[in-house]
């Protein structure tokens, strides 16, 4: 859905910033931007004592406020937020409780908005042996120009990371105010633009072979570099790279500039994408026969896909039974169709191999996000999303956000991931979550895919609130390998007063019989702490916590039993 609605120049708008208040901000639109401004756009608005980057999110026609600031500028020559992502933004805003601007910030690509950088100075001949003469400030604001008095010029930034952010704003205003210090301040421009590069082709009237020739002829007594530019050019008659050029004819920037001149060539700028898959090997398509689970779940995935509704989809399939495959086939019909998708990924390390099957079917028409990928990489895929030019989206969590219109499937691939969880910063959302709310606006099926479901997703498909589609067999009823859980309780009777090890026998002789058959062993630890659990030998009691009944971790060096989901420490 894009903001396609009639223009109406509305006199206010209601502005959001990247910061964690929960409020939309009113603000006046100057009469220059009335025609223009709409929902989704960036603006440069004042904002304090400083001038931020704000999302516009709604327009209004009347306000309570008598009194309000103007919006100073666009940023943006198009909307970067469609109806659709503002209604999922402010969903997730309100359901995990974040601001909508920071909701907003993390759907867009990183380093994008502008911003007022503030930096502070001693005014005037101010000097440690006046600061400490000055009566009538308090402790810290002398504090604060003692240390400006040793560090000079410093960004307020610096000062909240070296004095603490407790009352350094207030006590930046009323030193200014008494004209103990100058607040400077600089615009600082987005950290990602779209990038350019010098373009080369022949001038239109050397494109005759024979005039070329000549020319070449003639240019070879006295001026070789220039022939030799265009030789070059004259076998690449679409034109080339600058750089490329250069390395290729081993001539400077200078000779190719009074190339120009001399009106030999044409130099133009181009738009260059940075592709963090350029050199990636994109292997053949396999030709692969659907075993009867995987053609049962294509048809059924497909009969959704006609329907146009929304629907929310357990693929319940063992390891190796050939998800993926199941994935692609359904996302050719998708495409049949005339409509786009996304898949999500657990983690990024799986990424290459996703998007490596994936690009074998459908080719360039696959863009990937992830946060491996340079700010300009992530940016310029954004875009090119953004504008239409690929329909296929592959990423981790943060995949969920991309601007895909005409949304046809969303696949969740390992569904019951805990990386899918957002844990360490606002928004806290969970991209499962997010992509069936997002699958429902959309009128989509949604496929979560997953050997372990997680327990709500098995719940739901058991009242019947998701479909569930099962594939118990792997691929070429190829077996599942033996796995044997050791009691370890057994182990220590059995073997009672041999020396203690963390590991069982049966782990440890199989260790040694791959060994003596020169092969090689992995063992994969994930854990915090020192130890999962406490577990007396005698009567095999496990401490566990009060509060949620999970084993509690040992800290061997806080010496103390600890809880990682409510904290409770014992």
């Amino acid at each position: 859905m894009q903001n396609d609605s009639p223009k109406k120049n509305f006199p206010y708008c209601e502005v959001v910033f990247p910061i964690p208040v929960k409020q939309t901000f009113t603000y006046e639109t100057p009469d220059f931007l009335r025609p223009i401004i709409a929902p989704g756009y960036r603006v440069l608005a004042p904002f304090g004592n400083r001038k931020l980057t704000g999302f516009v999110v709604a327009m209004k026609d009347k306000t309570e406020f008598p009194e309000l600031k103007k919006i100073e500028d666009i940023l943006d020559e198009k909307p970067l937020l469609s109806s659709e992502m503002l209604k999922l933004t402010k969903w997730i805003a309100e359901y995990y409780m974040a601001s909508w601007g920071e909701v907003i910030e993390a759907a867009l690509p990183s380093g994008i908005n502008k911003e007022i950088r503030r930096k502070v100075i001693l005014s005037g001949d101010l000097n440690r042996k006046k600061i400490l003469e000055i009566d009538n400030i308090s402790q810290n604001q002398r504090d604060l120009l003692l240390w400006l008095d040793r560090k000079g010029v410093q960004l307020v930034s610096q000062l909240e990371k070296n004095l603490g952010k407790k009352n350094l704003n207030y006590n930046i205003i009323i030193l200014e105010k008494k004209r103990f210090l100058t607040i400077l301040r600089k615009m600082i421009e987005p950290k990602v633009r779209i990038k350019y590069q010098n373009h080369v082709k022949l001038a239109p009237e050397f494109r005759d072979t024979s005039i070329l020739e000549a020319e070449i002829s003639r240019l070879l007594k006295k001026h070789s570099r220039q022939a030799e530019i265009l030789k070059e050019m004259a076998n690449h008659p679409n034109g080339l790279a600058q750089t490329e050029l250069l390395q290729r004819t081993e001539t400077s920037a200078s000779t190719l500039n009074t190339a120009q001149k001399n009106g030999l060539v044409v130099i133009n700028k181009r738009e260059v994408f940075r592709d963090y898959y350029s050199n990636f090997e994109v292997p053949g398509i396999e030709a692969i026969r659907l075993n009867p689970d995987q053609k049962n779940a294509v048809e059924k995935l497909n009969s959704y896909i006609h329907e146009e509704k929304f629907k929310a989809v357990l693929l319940y399939g063992v390891t190796g039974s050939g998800k993926t495959q199941v994935y692609i086939e359904t996302l050719i019909e998708v495409r049949k169709r005339g409509r786009n998708a996304i898949v999500l990924v657990p983690e990024i390390a799986l990424t290459p191999q996703t998007v490596s099957r994936f690009k074998a079917h459908f080719g360039d028409d696959i863009a990937v996000l992830h946060s491996r990928m340079s700010n300009g990489e992530r940016y310029d895929s954004w875009r090119k999303i953004q504008d239409g030019k690929v329909h296929i989206v592959i990423g981790p969590r943060s995949a969920i956000f991309a601007p895909l219109k005409n949304i046809g499937l969303i696949v969740v691939d390992e569904e019951q991931e805990s990386s899918y969880k957002q844990k360490d910063q606002n928004p806290r959302y969970h991209a499962r979550d997010v992509a069936l709310v997002r699958g429902k606006m959309n009128n989509t099926i949604v496929i979560l895919g997953s050997a372990t479901p997680g327990l709500g997703s098995f719940y739901n498909a058991s009242i019947r609130k998701y479909k569930i589609i099962k594939m118990p067999r792997r691929v070429e009823d190829l077996p599942l390998p033996h796995v044997s859980i050791i009691d370890m309780r057994e182990e220590w009777r059995k073997y009672k007063g041999k020396p203690s090890t963390i590991f069982s026998h049966a782990l440890m002789e199989k260790i040694a019989e791959k060994i003596t058959l020169h092969e090689q062993v992995i063992l994969l630890q994930n854990r915090r702490g020192f130890s999962t659990f406490i577990l007396c030998k005698d009567c095999g009691h496990v401490e566990r916590c009060i509060n949620c009944n999970i084993t509690l971790t040992y800290h061997i060096h806080e010496h103390r039993l600890r809880c990682h989901y409510c904290d409770y420490t014992k």
